[in-house]
């Protein structure tokens, strides 16, 4: 008969256990995380639901954009230096185990990073007092999306127990990350398609300030900045800001809109009629112009797309936002699809504007003409009606009797004379009428004359 060992069993039994509890952990972690549908609520979830089972001091996560960079988007720390904040989020190519992780698709543990200093990693959690960690690829149907690693203050070696407890937990976070991040598109996608249906349907709006007041809200919007403004060309070809849509000022000392609207980059646009993405104002292109407005602001990163209307820039569209952030050509093209969708709304805006300074200009011509024909009038009347009277006097006798000839240019002088009276209250009754004074004249006439 066999022995069954007493002490053994109850090992296997707490072994089987101990890791159907990992196994049901892992279930419940991964379906917490794949409902979540925004990055950092996937995050926090993972983050809590890993520290009961592998304690840690710091957690950090990468993802690898469309341009195959690697971005940290998620740091727990107990650094208060140790942040998303600065720039640097970009990891230099080589120089760290996250990139290492991402390029060689498989986990990588350091049981003291003060012993070894062969990334920079080792160096950085070194002078933070952490020791240990782990990196683990974040792997969606075979394609490397991120990475995440957690830290200790302790020096240990961690198992495969612990191991593969990470990578399956890595998988869950793959997806939810994923999931995540199509919804935010397919988000994002409905918000763009809304703003250029709204402004498809403003073409008929003539206030322009009201249009472009609308546009640069929705721009705030729907990327998630802290500035969006537009520049106009004005009549004598000068550049105006015209919209501006912002964050609180107050928040940059000493800073004002005018600083917003120095205008360098946004005269590169027009000139060369492309769009201008700069990550880092700080470090921007030498050839760029670097007026120091918006970095006195704190403005760091800056993207702009001209306004054209017949291959010819007519303003800017500019978002910009007070941390470094790497606009993807996804935001240039719906910046230029949003700047050509409002050059039609613009353009008419534009000629309504000429329509109401034109009428304003005739306006004021037509008010200086009825003056003109008042003051006219009024010079000419004085005298013609001293003219008739002297000859409505003649023909009573009063300066003697007149032969047939002289009654007869009396006459035509006369007649000549009312007629030119005539003429010359047409015009002052047309300019009372314009200026709504006209007097009614009540008097009686026969009807079969009318």
């Amino acid at each position: 008969m066999t022995k069954i060992s007493i002490t053994r069993v109850p090992a296997r039994k707490r072994s089987l256990y101990s890791s159907l509890q990992w196994q049901k952990a892992i279930s419940q972690l991964g379906r917490a995380m794949a409902s979540k549908l925004s990055l950092d609520a996937v995050f926090r979830e993972f983050a809590a639901g890993i520290k009961g089972y592998i304690p840690y001091h710091r957690l950090l996560i990468s993802r690898v954009d469309p341009q195959n960079k690697i971005q940290r988007i998620f740091i727990l720390s107990p650094s208060s230096k140790d942040t998303l904040e600065t720039p640097g989020d970009l990891y230099e190519k080589g120089k760290s185990v996250t990139e290492w992780v991402v390029r060689e698709r498989k986990p990588f543990i350091r049981e003291d990073a003060s012993l070894q200093h062969d990334f920079e990693t080792d160096e950085r959690l070194s002078r933070m007092g952490l020791h240990s960690y782990i990196s683990v690829p974040l792997i969606y149907w075979d394609r490397v999306v991120g990475s995440f690693h957690i830290a200790d203050k302790q020096s240990k070696a961690y198992g495969e127990r612990e191991l593969a407890f990470l990578m399956s937990v890595a998988e869950w976070l793959a997806i939810a990350m994923e999931n995540a991040r199509f919804f935010q598109e397919t988000h994002r996608l409905l918000e763009e398609q809304g703003v250029l249906h709204q402004v498809t349907s403003q073409i008929n709006i003539l206030d322009l300030d009201s249009l472009l007041q609308r546009l640069t809200n929705e721009l705030l919007n729907i990327f998630r900045v802290n500035c969006a403004f537009v520049r106009l060309r004005e009549p004598d070809g000068s550049f105006r800001m015209r919209a501006v849509s912002e964050t609180k000022l107050s928040a940059y000392p000493g800073a004002s809109r005018q600083d917003l609207d120095g205008g360098g980059r946004s005269s590169w646009i027009v000139e060369n009629r492309r769009p201008l993405v700069i990550r880092d104002i700080r470090r921007q292109d030498p050839s760029i112009p670097q007026e120091t407005g918006l970095i006195r602001m704190g403005f760091r990163s800056y993207l702009g797309a001209p306004i054209l209307l017949k291959e010819e820039a007519i303003g800017t569209l500019v978002v910009l936002n007070k941390t470094v952030r790497d606009f993807t050509e996804r935001d240039t093209f719906f910046l230029q699809q949003l700047a050509a969708e409002a050059t039609v709304a613009i353009h008419h805006a534009l000629l309504f504007d000429e329509l109401k300074r034109l009428n304003q200009d005739l306006e004021r011509i037509t008010q200086h003409k009825s003056q003109f024909l008042a003051r006219l009038a009024h010079e000419l009347k004085t005298p013609l009606n001293v003219i008739i009277g002297i000859l409505d006097a003649m023909h009573l006798g009063a300066t003697g009797p007149l032969n047939e000839k002289q009654q007869s240019a009396l006459n035509k002088i006369q007649d000549q004379s009312r007629a030119l009276q005539k003429m010359v209250i047409d015009p002052l009754n047309l300019s009372r009428i314009e200026a709504g004074t006209i007097p009614l004249e009540v008097s009686t006439f026969p009807i079969a004359k009318v």
